[in-house]
């Protein structure tokens, strides 16, 4: 019974940190997207913009792409380089018209406006993503199932064992 209690407490532990990790980037999203508008603006030069594709044991659904955009900017002088162009809560799988879309617009050598977070001057944006419902919300409930499922099997297995 002892080793029943310590797998559920694992379980509620790993639960725990892979909701929060899920969680923690929808928080974050709306939190700088309230306060977006109100950050400084800074001049940036865009000093790389690549699509790029990344594609998992070869199969076409598990496609991903990534705006490989890196720009350069100063604020309150000191010298930044940033590769997150766009406030998001980190989709995995992006939908390749909108990454190309981001590589079309900044291309190598532009200079563009981007919003700076004042009190965390690394972290500069050139636009705000749109919330992507499945990162944000679906996957840390999924993943609450999935243990709480898990967690029921064990609890079962346990009881007819003993």
């Amino acid at each position: 019974m002892q080793l029943f209690i310590l797998i559920q407490l694992t379980l509620v532990l790993i639960i725990f940190i892979l909701t929060l990790v899920g969680l923690s980037s929808t928080v974050r999203y709306f939190i700088y997207k309230k306060k977006f508008n109100d950050w400084p603006a800074v001049s940036v030069e865009i000093i790389h913009s690549e699509l790029l594709e990344k594609i998992e044991a070869n199969i076409e659904l598990d496609r991903a792409y990534i705006p490989d955009i890196k720009f350069k900017y100063k604020f309150r002088n000191k010298d930044y380089v940033s590769n997150e162009p766009v406030l998001s809560n980190h989709t995995l799988f992006q939908n390749h018209l909108e990454v190309e879309y981001l590589v079309e617009k900044y291309k190598k050598g532009d200079i563009v406006t981007a919003k700076v977070n004042p009190k965390v001057p690394e972290e500069c944006f050139l636009e705000i993503g749109r919330f992507n419902i499945i990162e944000g919300i679906v996957r840390p409930i999924g993943i609450i199932l999935f243990f709480i499922m898990v967690w029921l099997s064990l609890k079962y297995f346990f009881y007819y064992l003993y």
